[in-house]
């Protein structure tokens, strides 16, 4: 998706067995979980799966992009 999408936007994944602290600070309880982040503070928060179309939509509706 990273490479698909040309908006203002960077991808990050994180292991969430690994990467517990930031998992508990972000309030993610379950995978898949998209975090929106602007500035370092979360805006948005999506719980569970969404197709490519959906999450793009999600995002520029999110960015306003």
């Amino acid at each position: 998706m990273a490479s698909e999408y040309t908006g203002p936007v960077g991808f990050y994944a994180a292991d969430v067995e690994h990467c517990r602290e930031a998992a508990e600070r972000l309030g993610i309880m379950s995978i898949p979980t998209l975090v929106l982040l602007r500035d370092g503070e979360q805006v948005e928060m999506h719980v569970g799966g969404m197709g490519a179309s959906e999450l793009v939509e999600w995002l520029k509706e999110k960015t306003g992009d």
